[in-house]
């Protein structure tokens, strides 16, 4: 299972790279990022990653898991700022996650 998840975190950093430039007013309607509960709503990898660029200017992208909370999924961004620090995104991927 474990191995699974890898593999899928791997396709999507993957597909978020391929320079997909998104519906990025979608993502910022909804929730700020900041938690599950106020996880941003996104239809692809690449609106997260758009998310964070236009929301933290100078972080980079460190690492991107996938997690689930009561039944739905999430992709968690692991984000180094500019000055260092690390923060999390949160996204709700429930619109394509596992549409395959």
């Amino acid at each position: 299972m474990k191995t699974m998840k890898q593999f899928l975190v791997a396709i999507l950093m993957m597909m978020a790279m391929s320079g997909c430039k998104s519906a990025q007013t979608q993502a910022n309607a909804s929730g700020d990022g900041s938690s599950y509960e106020n996880a941003v709503v996104v239809k692809s990898v690449g609106e997260e990653y758009a998310f964070v660029k236009s929301k933290c200017t100078g972080c980079r992208v460190t690492s991107q898991a996938l997690s689930n909370k009561d039944g739905k999924y999430y992709d968690v961004l692991y984000v180094s700022t500019a000055d260092g620090k690390e923060v999390k995104y949160f996204f709700d991927i429930n619109s394509f996650y596992g549409n395959w």
